[in-house]
């Protein structure tokens, strides 16, 4: 199969550019060829590795999102392995990170804040947050980041992440919406800083049920559900979790969130109604309302 072959079978699911993207991407990846080098000659470079591209294309046309079948995703120039286990990491996501490290990277607080990254999936927002706050920075080898999950699957993506990126982080097993589970947490915080002022940070499930028919079989079919979905009766409830877990700890300094648009000013409501007066909304790269930065 030619490259302009299968950018025509893939475009029964993605429209011509994204379909041109993903080829561009898988070529890439194949032959270990700049794109610009692509350009000059792409089907002879297609045809040294054709049953790998082949194979590939066969993959995607089951729509299998490009990120598992090449086995990683880039987020903030790191190559984050990735697989059906945990969600593909999105620029969105890059968005939330670069807000907490706006806020931190010049902090002066002594010991250095505790960062429990909830729900931390391919552990994308934990292992930035390690490399990026402490990772050259010696006068803070007290820092400590923490990456909790309720999937033992998505934590070994995490951990061989945290490992091949050189990574300090600590990895925990637990159920956010279980109170025992969310004392362990509180536990493990405690235990990995027990004086430092403590930062929250959350990705955490908040597609709700009846917004399946609009998502791209991509994501509903190959992404794991439960990192995704919520019940329509209850959308909030991560949130909610997240603010009570928040509400525990007597050295809390601010919790951020990524949220769902639709739900965006109900999910800041919420936290209103919990206690925080200083709830803050911003908008991510494509101006929609996506982040909340919560303070006590």
């Amino acid at each position: 199969m030619t490259f302009n072959e299968a950018r025509k079978a893939l475009s029964r699911l993605y429209d011509e550019r994204e379909s041109n993207e993903i080829l561009l991407r898988l070529s890439e990846h194949l032959t270990h060829l700049s794109r610009s080098l692509l350009l000059c000659d792409r089907d002879r470079a297609i045809a040294a590795c054709q049953n790998e591209f082949d194979s590939a294309v066969r993959r995607l046309l089951s729509s299998e999102p490009l990120q598992y079948v090449l086995g990683y995703e880039l987020f903030r120039s790191r190559r984050f392995s990735v697989s059906p286990f945990v969600l593909i990491p999105r620029p969105e996501t890059e968005d939330l990170v670069s807000w907490v490290e706006d806020d931190f990277l010049d902090f002066s607080l002594t010991p250095s804040p505790c960062f429990a990254d909830i729900a931390t999936g391919s552990g994308c927002i934990a292992i930035s947050l390690a490399l990026d706050l402490f990772g050259t920075r010696p006068e803070h080898s007290d820092a400590h980041v923490l990456a909790v999950d309720i999937s033992s699957d998505a934590l070994s993506v995490a951990q061989a992440n945290a490992t091949s990126l050189r990574a300090d982080v600590s990895f925990l097993q637990s159920d956010l919406l279980s109170e025992q589970r969310t004392d362990n947490v509180l536990t493990a915080i405690e235990r990995l800083s027990p004086s430092a002022p403590v930062v929250l940070v959350s990705n955490p499930p908040y597609v709700t049920e009846s917004e399946k028919t609009s998502i791209h079989p991509a994501v509903l079919d190959h992404e794991p559900h439960l990192a995704l979905f919520v019940p329509d009766s209850d959308p909030l409830l991560f949130y909610r979790a997240l603010g009570l877990l928040a509400s525990k700890l007597s050295r809390f300094n601010a919790l951020y969130v990524e949220v769902n648009q639709r739900f965006a000013n109900d999910t800041a409501a919420l936290f209103r109604s919990l206690g925080f007066s200083d709830v803050c909304l911003r908008h991510d790269r494509f101006s929609r309302p996506r982040m909340l930065r919560v303070r006590p």
